[in-house]
């Protein structure tokens, strides 16, 4: 269902306004986190067209504090096209000939690989369940957080609102077992998001593989760092005499 388009139609992703055209009645997100730091996702967007739509966007981050994300296996129910611009894959679902009102489900599974944060301090979950780049109202939001361990479920904060919100209103949540579950209790605005952060203990995922990696790549970058600048030096000190010009010794009669 899903292919990879080029069209200058995603370039009015880019900015973005209310659409009072269709509302989400329900959101749901469901994500099983591995022992990788690899969150495998599931979306289940409820959508209400007040007005005839084509369908609708959804815009999914490959940055994560400055650390790019691994975005792959897309798969959708409806026909779509994909844009990946680096930092964001931008996805229109939806048939363009074909316009739509009243309800229509949309269901969109991707796996989100987040791994090695590079942080020695504490590993941690912290994740958008809903981005700030919907141009619409969100009456409700269900989701459902399974981690591969047991964690400490009093270090579980969930905020709600504009870019940088510190607001942990609006979010009701249970734990079962290594399950976080809940729901919005009032709507989002546009451009409102909802945020979960869980600091978890050092060693709580293991990157043993992705650490290993990091450090030989890091240790062969000194060392092409180190062997580099004493190459040039030797050459030049060899090839030195071979280009210097020598300058001849010449003799004058007296006057």
């Amino acid at each position: 269902m899903l292919k990879f388009s080029f069209s200058l139609f995603f370039l009015l992703v880019t900015t973005i306004f209310a659409d009072t055209g269709y509302i989400i009645d329900n959101y749901k997100v469901n994500i099983k986190i591995d022992d990788k730091n690899i969150y495998e996702i599931k979306e289940n967007i409820e959508v209400d067209f007040l007005q005839p739509r084509r369908g609708i966007y959804r815009v999914i981050p490959e940055e994560f504090n400055g650390k790019e994300i691994k975005v792959t296996n897309i798969q959708t129910n409806v026909q779509t096209a994909a844009k990946d611009e680096g930092n964001y894959i931008y996805l229109r679902l939806g048939d363009p000939n074909r316009y739509l009102t009243g309800i229509k489900d949309y269901i969109i599974k991707y796996r989100y690989s987040i791994g090695w944060d590079r942080n020695s301090s504490y590993d941690e979950v912290y994740y958008n369940l809903i981005g700030n780049d919907w141009d619409t109202t969100i009456k409700k939001v269900e989701f459902s957080i399974e981690l591969p361990k047991s964690f400490d479920a009093k270090k579980i904060n969930f905020t709600l609102g504009n870019y940088g919100s510190t607001n942990t209103n609006g979010v009701k949540w249970s734990v079962d077992g290594n399950t976080i579950k809940g729901y919005t209790t009032i709507a989002l605005n546009p451009k409102e998001s909802v945020t979960i952060a869980l600091p978890l203990p050092e060693g709580y995922f293991d990157f043993g593989d992705q650490k290993i990696t990091y450090y030989i790549f890091k240790s062969v970058l000194y060392l092409i760092y180190l062997i580099i600048p004493g190459m040039a030096l030797n050459l030049l000190r060899k090839y030195k005499d071979r280009n210097s010009v020598i300058q001849t010794v010449e003799f004058y009669p007296p006057d």
